[in-house]
């Protein structure tokens, strides 16, 4: 497979530029009567660097400068008889396409005619949905925690989804949603370089955010119908480049600082506010190592941040403590007595129930730091070479269970490129890319002494107690853990301008290695439905992991080729036209540490590689595009688009399960319908000492589908853009796409049903009267020899439909804005890959295995209405000069606005009313709706969010009618601002002052609510509808100096 990407390679050199991290700048040149000029010399010259390149007119007076670094250029265009024409100021972006026509005027070609003027606003050469977000937005633009991603929001398409779960397993980055993806399916690319890790979400490190904003130029975000050159995933693109040197010396130091005596409190912050420090320091220098030809930059920004958290959580009262229940009293047992007590007594109001509100604070700390340095250097005219190294470090350790427990997060990115270019003659530049990418996470639990002798595992310490109704004390569900992913990637891109056509093709060979140690519930987990059963010791669940060799050593290539015509048939349309050919090889484990059911009824797993099939070889993905300028002038266009596009099967789909595989992982899994008493809290001794085996019906089984389907999108969009004045433009369109085979976690190794009654089904419940479903004992399992079996199944869909309208200023006259309106509709069948952890507002678990279209409802991230404000302003000095112009002048403010209407979640039952046994690691089964009541009960008050008197137990052995996210959370409503103040030093250097304001209304956005309801078939969750943490931060400040030279 290697030598048939090689000689792929080798046949495409000579033919391809990916615009992943430059820019085309293309034209025609016309003398004044309109004709068009051959052979005219044009000749483009980056104004920083002084770096020209030339090429002439082809037969149709047009001429292509492809694969461009992002920067500043001037232009021009000289023939004999003609005067020589200069274009001054034009700005390319990362991987735009810029249109500038040039007119030559009779005369010597000595004189000279110089015009200024900036890039058009308006999109006409291409279909896709894109937009550039630019230095003086990343440099200008408040950005809470210094993560220049955040400014993704700011370009049409991109959602940021304040459920998305911030945690390790799921990645710690804000989770986005581009082009109605889910968060996991987009792409990221630093220097065309694959930033994705394991997660496959926005990158991130320690702190949650991704530090070196002053490192980077600009970033592309892409989000429908965009060209061949791109895959690996089915969403949305983000390519970002970094800052190169130039032919001056320049900088930056600059330190900013926050604490909690200039922020406000929290809505939940009692009796005060904690404390918070956060401290972010670093600099930049770039310039020249020899003028005109060779360049250097580097930066180092490190973060140290103590940031006090306040939780709400709820813990048993006195009451209870003694066995006295509002509505009954129990026996306290002997043997729960020492885990009782490490629950501390309520400090808050009484939630009934038995619990009260327990206010704790703790601190996160952090530290993070991040060093890069890149290498420009000019070989020749025509040969160029490019290295750049990315480091970031991090550690962070993190308060849980009432803050008697710590999570410890120690995390390192590592990413190297060297890119050579050469370009042949005037019309064929080819890009060869080699990168290596590194993500190390190493994960664990601080857990104190006295702890650690309650654990439920000799020797492997304190493990899970996940009692429901009140508050868990638990360390990591699979602590201890690390992962290390290595990415190999070899890219060979080629651009080539031929008459009307611009010709774009190349390849990709990417190796990926994923090693690892996890074993899910090694400490152990017991589960109970309430308070009560906690009190008298009667577990509803016991997982334990017995481990025989848990590490992994994951091995797969995937190659990738792609072919794409920009073509101009007339002088107003351009028509994108491209195909993409990607595949990936099946996953194997370097040791055959490996298993998988190849039939779901066979009696025991098949050891060895592959994990799973292969379902990628046939993943041809057509993109089409248009873009017509409607006027001729510019000003107008109509463009849309097309295309199918690909999510490979790579290491987000099996990170976890390739762990939790028979017979190298046993990971026990034991209910009282196994076991009526289950002992507490030493029943691991029932399992612990068990042989290996390739069956074993007390194990749950973690698995890859065999044979899954290829995910893979439809994307389409239709637009139209207008320059309304000289700097101010407006897009209006509609952007939509459709997914399929999607992954969708299951147990299907559920009961079987033992009736349908009125069309619905109905399981035997243990324990209930014989009757038409009742058989006296629970339905068996499918497959007798496993417990619950989880699989990623790839059959499910989704559909997304969106409006969008954004309203765009160029900088001029001291303001600069951009609104970007959404308004969305996504709606599928599941919305995570990861189970329990994706999002905070769901569980990603399908309630009925067999029955896709009963969780056919709003996805988790589907946000109705979205809008995003940002902007700038020069105050003006009126004239001032000397002091007075040093105090009054040089003063600026610049905001970011976000309003999102809310995210929906879905009540849930606490147990398995149904008897089905499909639940596992949360609770997915829906009650029944009220009768006459609304399935959007909301009260609106984060003391009771929603009314839990709106819903109903289902009869037993039935699955609920409630929909699946039905009910809407609450909205964000966020301005953030920064006032800036510019002290001039001299004529090239300057003292920067800036207060910045995160949340300036210090409007509590408030977050979920808890959205289990019943218990058992007795208790109501006296916690229903109450919410206790906020989306964001109250309000703060920070206050920062920078040198900029």
């Amino acid at each position: 497979m290697a030598c048939f990407f090689v000689a792929g390679v080798f046949f495409l050199q000579g033919a391809a530029q990916a615009q992943v991290t430059g820019a085309r700048l293309e034209g025609l040149v016309t003398d004044e009567t309109k004709a068009v000029t051959p052979g005219a010399a044009v000749t483009i010259t980056n104004v920083e660097t002084g770096i020209s390149r030339n090429a002439s007119t082809n037969e149709q007076g047009r001429y292509v400068f492809a694969d461009l670094p992002p920067a500043r250029y001037d232009l021009s265009a000289s023939l004999p008889g003609f005067k020589t024409t200069r274009r001054q100021g034009i700005t390319l972006t990362v991987g735009s396409t810029v249109a500038v026509n040039l007119t030559l005027s009779v005369g010597e070609v000595t004189e000279q005619v110089t015009v200024t003027g900036e890039a058009p606003l308006v999109e006409t050469r291409s279909g896709a949905v894109a937009g550039v977000v630019e230095e003086k937005a990343i440099r200008e633009l408040p950005l809470n925690g210094r993560s220049f991603t955040n400014l993704m929001q700011l370009e049409p398409g991109v959602m940021i989804s304040r459920a998305g779960s911030k945690a390790e397993l799921s990645g710690l980055g804000d989770k986005m949603s581009l082009g109605g993806a889910r968060p996991h399916q987009m792409s990221f690319l630093l220097d065309g370089a694959d930033m994705m890790g394991k997660d496959n979400t926005n990158p991130a490190g320690a702190s949650g955010v991704m530090l070196g904003v002053d490192t980077i130029q600009e970033f592309r975000v892409s989000t429908s119908a965009f060209s061949a050159e791109f895959g690996r995933n089915l969403g949305g693109v983000v390519s970002a480049v970094t800052k190169s040197g130039t032919n001056d010396f320049h900088g930056t130091v600059y330190a900013f600082h926050r604490n909690d005596n200039l922020d406000a409190r929290n809505f939940f912050d009692i009796p005060r506010k904690p404390e918070f420090k956060r401290n972010q320091l670093g600099f930049t220098f770039g310039g020249p190592v020899a003028r005109n030809r060779t360049f250097f930059f580097g930066s180092y920004e490190g973060l140290r941040e103590r940031l006090g958290i306040t939780r709400a959580d709820s813990v048993p009262n006195a009451e209870a403590r003694q066995g006295r229940l509002p509505n009954r009293t129990v026996q306290v047992g002997a043997n729960m007595r020492p885990y009782l007590d490490i629950y501390p007594l309520p400090n808050g109001p009484d939630l009934g129930g038995g619990v009260g509100r327990y206010f704790w604070a703790g601190s996160n700390n952090t530290n993070q730091n991040d060093f890069l340095v890149r290498l420009d250097h000019q070989l020749s005219n025509n040969d160029s070479l490019t290295g750049r190294v990315f480091f970031d470090d991090g550690q962070k350790t993190t308060p849980t269970s009432l803050g008697l427990l710590k999570t410890l997060n120690d995390s390192r990115i590592q990413s190297y490129v060297v890119n050579h270019k050469r370009i042949f003659g005037s019309s064929v530049v080819n890009d060869f890319r080699v990168a290596f990418n590194r993500f190390n996470l190493i994960l664990d639990d601080g857990i104190p002494e006295e702890m650690n002798r309650l654990e439920f595992i000799p020797g492997r310490g304190y493990g899970r107690l996940e009692p429901r109704g009140f508050s868990t004390i638990s360390t990591g569900s699979t602590n201890p853990r690390f992962w290390t992913q290595n990415m190999y990637e070899y890219i060979d891109d080629v651009a080539w301008a031929r008459g009307s056509h611009t010709l774009k093709f190349g390849g990709i060979a990417k190796r990926i290695q994923f090693n690892g140690f996890s074993a899910a519930r090694f400490r152990g987990e017991y589960q109970f439905q309430g308070l009560a059963e906690f009190l008298t010791g009667q577990a509803q669940q016991f997982e334990v992991a017995n481990v025989f060799a848990g590490t992994r050593g994951m091995r797969q290539w995937m190659f990738g080729m792609y072919f794409q015509d920009d073509l101009r048939p007339t002088s107003r349309l351009t028509l994108n036209l491209g195909v993409r050919y990607e595949f990936v090889t099946s996953p194997n484990e370097v040791t055959g540490r490996i298993s998988n059911l190849r039939q779901q009824l066979d009696s025991g797993v098949i050891v060895g590689n592959p994990f799973f099939q292969n379902p990628s070889l046939k993943n041809f993905a057509p993109r089409v595009g248009f873009a017509y300028d409607l006027t001729g002038d510019g000003k107008t266009s109509v463009r849309g688009g097309f295309g199918v596009y690909m999510d490979q099967l790579l290491p987000i789909y099996y990170r976890d399960n390739v762990f939790r595989v028979l017979p190298f992982q046993q990971r026990f899994f034991v209910t009282p319908q196994d076991l009526p008493n289950i002992p507490f809290p030493n029943a691991g001794g029932l399992f612990l000492n068990q042989p290996p085996a390739l069956r074993d019906p007390n194990v749950q089984l973690d698995l890859a589908n065999w044979d899954p389907h290829q995910p893979y999108a439809m994307q389409f969009n239709l637009t139209a853009q207008r320059q309304v004045l000289p700097d101010l433009s407006v897009m209006v369109g509609y952007m939509g796409s459709q997914t399929r085979n999607n992954s969708r976690n299951v147990n299907w190794n559920s009961s079987f049903p033992t009736a349908i009654i009125d069309g619905q089904k109905c399981w035997s419940v243990a324990g209930s009267p014989p009757s038409q479903c009742f058989t006296g004992r629970a339905s068996p399992r499918r497959n007798p020899n496993f417990a619950a079996v989880l699989q990623r199944q790839m059959d499910s869909n989704a559909n997304y439909n969106s409006l969008q309208v954004q309203v765009k200023k160029r900088y001029s006259r001291r303001l600069d804005f951009n609104v970007v309106y959404q308004w969305a509709r996504t709606m599928d069948e599941i919305s995570g890959i990861s189970g329990s952890t994706d999002f905070s507002n769901i569980t990603s678990f399908s309630m009925d295995p067999e029955d896709r279209s009963r969780d056919y409802g709003r996805a988790a991230f589907d946000i109705r209405h979205y809008l995003t404000m940002n902007g700038t302003y020069e105050i003006p000095d009126g004239g001032l000069a000397g002091v007075a112009r040093q105090v009054l002048g040089g003063w600026k403010l610049s905001s970011l606005f976000n309003y999102s209407s809310g995210e929906p979640f879905t009540v849930i039952n606490g147990f398995d009313r149904a008897g089905n046994n499909t639940r596992i690691f949360g609770f997915q089964e829906r009650p029944d709706l009220a009768p006459g009541r609304s399935n959007n009960p909301t009260l609106g008050s984060p003391d009771r969010w929603y009314d839990p008197t709106a819903f109903q137990l289902q009869p037993p052995g039935f699955l609920g009618n409630l929909g699946r996210n039905t009910l809407q959370g609450p909205n964000v409503f966020a301005m953030d601002l920064a006032v800036l103040k510019n002290f001039s030093l001299t004529e090239a250097k300057r003292l920067e002052f800036r207060w910045e304001l995160f949340n300036l209304f210090n409007r509590a956005n408030f977050g979920d609510p808890d959205f289990a309801v019943f218990l058992s078939a007795t208790s109501i969750n006296p916690s229903a509808g109450r919410i206790t943490t906020t989306r964001t931060s109250s309000r703060q400040m920070q206050f920062a100096l920078k040198f900029i030279f």
